[in-house]
């Protein structure tokens, strides 16, 4: 693949993660996965060419293990793609309105099955869900709003129903919920003069006490434009109870949120100077609003992060694009591991922010949904395997190239809490060495090359903190490095 743009992803029940995105040679643009396990190495890649332009977009892992794709056509429509576990395709479907080309930007399966997704008609801008069964035939669908209006994010709610955030009639941001029964309400929320709250790439979370977490950018109209982050904290009415302008001096674009296990949040995005190449970021605010930490991410170019999750082993995984480490003018898919701290020991840096309380006002719009008209046919795709994968800062921790494969080397279990056992099936150990995500060695120990552990061995990591390690071995034939993580 030349360049890769990654849209979203999410972490599987192996604590490994799926990611979607779109991969384009300059003659094709095709949706893909990528399916990577619990320290980024990848498993398998999926590419779906249906000999048109297809852009991948959103992706769930569902109840049966396999995972559902959303995406846009070259024609502007949407279409749902299932595969199994492996990322073999199933079946792919086409969704074709009265109104054309309607984009979808976020897909969830529901509790019962059934597949959601919502979006946008470019052609006249209203906002839409559809939701189908796990077989991707249309049980219901509706358009909501007026013309320039848009769902960027949906979620099923504890209540049966859904929560949407978007933008209104051009007007700002949006949020519409949708009850089980069919009834909904809709907000927009705007602040003062000369200012704006955008719906676009919006997002909206569920909480653990009920409430909503919503991240969007805050535009200011001044002499310089100017973005930032926006964190709204409301009730299940849609009612703010907090609400939080995060600026730095540059400008920072908002992409994702997500609540914590300690009740906090964690933000990520992309900050940039005008006219100038920006970072991926990553933002920890604790559950009243106030900043905890915030990272920058990336080099020389621009590089995102377009979304971010709790990982299962502690701290945090992100995913985005880079221009910055590709040797080519081309983007590639960037992930990203820290701890809780958002320390990843890799093109990091620490970004000086301030936050204030914004004032927010809305106001209580009608929905305007009505029943919109689908049909479906079957989409053809054909599927094969691409992508590799590198760690962009193994050869600054350990300084020395690799002279084996990693095959060569089984390390298990990986994650552990306690220790893990090594076998080196080809050549004879002589040394290993545990370095932490900063390059400094942790311990060393020496094999007798006729001891009978020479081939295989246990270390012990009950004295390790809780993250991603590097363990080099030195074999007779030269140095084999892996990552491991202490849970």
């Amino acid at each position: 693949m030349i360049s890769s743009y990654p849209n979203s992803f999410q972490v599987t029940s192996d604590s490994g993660l799926i990611v979607v995105g779109t991969c384009d040679d300059m003659f094709s643009m095709n949706a893909f996965l990528l399916k990577l396990n619990s320290i980024g190495d990848t498993l398998w890649s999926r590419i779906f060419d249906s000999g048109n332009q297809d852009e991948g977009v959103y992706v769930v892992q569902t109840f049966d293990g396999g995972y559902a794709m959303c995406g846009t056509t070259s024609n502007g429509n949407t279409f749902l793609l299932k595969t199994d576990s492996q990322g073999n395709q199933l079946w792919a479907k086409e969704y074709v309105t009265a109104f054309q080309q309607g984009n979808c930007h976020f897909l969830i399966q529901k509790s019962d099955s059934n597949l959601v997704f919502c979006g946008r008609y470019n052609f006249i801008s209203y906002a839409f869900t559809i939701e189908t069964d796990p077989s991707g035939n249309v049980v219901s669908s509706k358009k909501y709003g007026d013309q320039n209006s848009d769902f960027s994010c949906i979620e099923q709610t504890t209540d049966g129903g859904f929560i949407a955030s978007g933008s209104w009639s051009a007007v700002g941001f949006s949020v519409t919920k949708i009850n089980s029964n069919g009834s909904s309400w809709s907000k927009i929320y705007t602040a003062s003069v000369n200012t704006s709250i955008d719906g676009l790439n919006s997002v909206i979370r569920q909480t653990s006490d009920g409430n909503f977490i919503a991240a969007c950018t805050f535009t200011t109209y001044d002499s310089l434009l100017d973005h930032d982050i926006c964190l709204i904290k409301m009730d299940t009415s849609g009612v703010p109870i907090w609400s939080y302008v995060y600026t730095g001096i540059d400008q920072e674009n908002n992409f994702d949120v997500e609540e914590c296990k300690d009740g906090g949040f964690i933000a990520s995005g992309f900050k940039y100077t005008l006219g100038q190449a920006g970072e991926a970021y990553a933002m920890k605010v604790d559950s009243l609003g106030t900043i905890a930490w915030f990272k920058t991410y990336g080099d020389s170019l621009r590089d995102d992060n377009f979304a971010i999750r709790e990982a299962p082993s502690g701290g945090f995984v992100s995913i985005g694009s880079s221009f910055s480490f590709h040797q080519g003018f081309y983007p590639e898919v960037y992930c990203i591991k820290s701890d809780s701290n958002g320390n990843s020991g890799c093109h990091e840096f620490s970004y000086i922010t301030s936050s204030y309380p914004l004032t927010v006002q809305y106001s209580l719009v009608s929905p305007l949904d009505s029943v919109l008209s689908v049909t479906t046919s079957n989409a053809g795709y054909t599927q094969s395997s691409g992508s590799t994968i590198s760690d962009l800062c193994f050869y600054d921790y350990l300084n020395q190239e690799i002279n084996s494969s990693i095959n060569d080397l089984d390390l298990y279990p990986n994650p552990t809490s306690s220790q893990f056992t090594i076998d080196s099936r080809q050549y004879s150990m002589i040394a290993i060495e545990v370095y932490n995500v900063l390059g400094e060695k942790i311990s060393a120990k020496q094999l007798h090359p006729n001891s009978n552990s020479k081939n295989r061995t246990t270390i012990d990591i009950n004295g390790l903190s809780p993250g991603i390690y590097f363990l080099k071995v030195q074999t007779e034939n030269g140095a084999i490095t892996q990552k491991f993580i202490k849970e």
